[in-house]
């Protein structure tokens, strides 16, 4: 994972696999106060793509109460591979994935994002 700064925000390059194939996406890494906020009350399509990473392998459960826009959310093993991803719509109480994992993605489904969503979807 490579660390760039843009402004005031820490960016990483993520590299994601998936179907035996990899992405590379630029994430926020999320400091403690930002993992619980996550997308709340973000527009569309000025939201960013969010990196949570937690010490320990667990059933990462989340909810979109105050995401007024679907987004694609992707749990991810200690080696960046997918462990399950789900498209969360908003206002869902609670979503849980399949299996435990080390880090959760959160991508918002607009333009900006759409050849990261369609990597996805194959």
């Amino acid at each position: 994972m490579k660390n760039t700064k843009r402004g005031n925000m820490l960016n990483k390059e993520l590299t994601i696999g998936y179907n035996q194939k990899r992405v590379k996406i630029s994430v926020k890494e999320c400091n403690l106060l930002e993992k619980s906020i996550g997308l709340m009350f973000s527009s569309r399509e000025n939201a960013k793509i969010l990196l949570f990473s937690f010490n320990k392998k667990q059933r990462i459960a989340i909810h979109s109460f105050f995401v007024f826009y679907n987004f694609l959310a992707v749990w991810l093993d200690n080696s960046d591979k997918v462990v399950d991803l789900k498209i969360v719509k908003p206002f869902r109480p609670c979503v849980f994935p399949s299996r435990d994992a080390f880090k959760l993605v959160e991508i918002p489904i607009n333009r900006n994002n759409k050849n990261i969503i369609s990597f996805f979807r194959r």
